[in-house]
């Protein structure tokens, strides 16, 4: 039996498919994140003599992105099956997708908060141990390119959360169950047949 199917708004194709190519950049960069902690990790138990002074703080100081790595990596997986449901125009996965950018709000608030004084606190332990050696005026550059991207992140999020309340978008998905079929075709009625205009 035929189905009917609405039309997709440009709107719910284009957040659709940017949040499967965001799902996967993310499960990437937790894979990475995971990786490079790991390393680094090996690296100072085995060649600490070879290491530049401040070595370890560094690596203490990103011992909590294993953990938030995996984290990535477990969002990533439910965005992009929200993301598949969007652009079959299933309420479960609009709402899903405006959960999880929500979220991103507050994770994004949050891993900034602890970013920042985390960095400079690892920046003082490292200038204590480089007492002679002068300290670059941009050492805080990083925390700020990091700040001005969570921003930028932010706004993002906020017009897809925006986008996803929409009415324009809420009328457009399907309700909860089977399609609808399609309606019947009409045929001229033989009544009609030959009737003259």
């Amino acid at each position: 039996m035929a189905t009917y199917a609405p039309e997709r708004p440009t709107a719910v194709t284009v957040i659709g498919w940017g949040s499967i190519v965001l799902a996967v950049l993310m499960f990437l960069g937790g894979l990475a994140g995971v990786g490079s902690v790991v390393m680094m990790s090996l690296a100072s138990q085995q060649a600490a003599s070879d290491l530049p002074p401040g070595f370890d703080q560094m690596v203490e100081m990103l011992q909590p992105v294993v953990p938030l790595s995996f984290l990535q990596m477990g969002i990533a997986v439910v965005m992009l099956v929200a993301s598949i449901l969007l652009l079959r125009l299933r309420e479960s996965g609009r709402l899903m997708l405006e959960a999880l950018n929500w979220f991103g709000v507050v994770y994004t608030i949050g891993m900034y908060v602890w970013f920042v004084p985390a960095f400079s606190r690892t920046a003082a332990r490292i200038a204590e141990t480089l007492p002679d050696q002068p300290q670059p005026g941009s050492a805080m550059l990083g925390p700020a390119a990091s700040m001005a991207i969570g921003a930028v992140q932010l706004v993002i999020i906020g017009v897809i959360i925006w986008v996803l309340r929409s009415k324009t978008v809420r009328d457009a998905m399907l309700p909860a169950g089977p399609p609808p079929p399609s309606p019947p075709p009409e045929f001229p009625s033989p009544d009609t047949e030959g009737a003259p205009p």
